[in-house]
This record gives C-alpha cells, structure tokens and sequence, in this order.
C-alpha cells in the first residue's frame, strides 16, 4: 500500500492528513489545535516531513502508530472508510 502525506504546518490553521494513494480515502487527519499539540510535544517534527522521501514507509508507520496510540483510541480508518 502507497500514502500521501500532505502537511501544511506553518499556517493559522495548520493540518496533516495521510491519503491512500490509490482509493483517495483519508485514512488520518489532524488539524488545529492537535497538530499544534504534537508540534509542541516534539511528537511531529516538521524537518522530518520535509525531506525528500517524506512519504517513507518508515514515516508513515510510525504516524499510523502515534494515530492508534494517541488517547487510547484508534482515529485510523480502513480502506473502506469504516473506522477500526
């Protein structure tokens, strides 16, 4: 399976959100006041998004993982959409 990893995280709003490649599905999106929290925290570090291969596997196992692990609860979705 391929991702897309779109981040914009220097503006007022800032977002990341990771879409299957192939179906479009959104399948992890955080914005506002979480994607600044995690900026915070270290837990993202933008330079990491920035590099030439930001869409590594590597990269977008461990956002599934923080994702899955975050709170407790799973925010991922399946390929269908369905939440986990």
């Amino acid at each position: 399976m391929s991702y897309i990893i779109d981040a914009w995280l220097e503006r007022p709003d800032p977002y990341l959100r990771i879409t299957h490649r192939h179906t479009g599905i959104r399948v992890i999106e955080w914005r506002n006041e979480k994607i600044t929290t995690l900026l915070e925290q270290g837990v993202i570090c933008p330079q990491d998004l920035q590099q030439s291969q930001c869409c590594s596997k590597e990269l977008v196992q461990e956002l599934f993982v923080l994702a899955c692990l975050e709170g407790g609860r799973c925010d991922c979705q399946n390929e269908t959409g369905a939440p986990h």
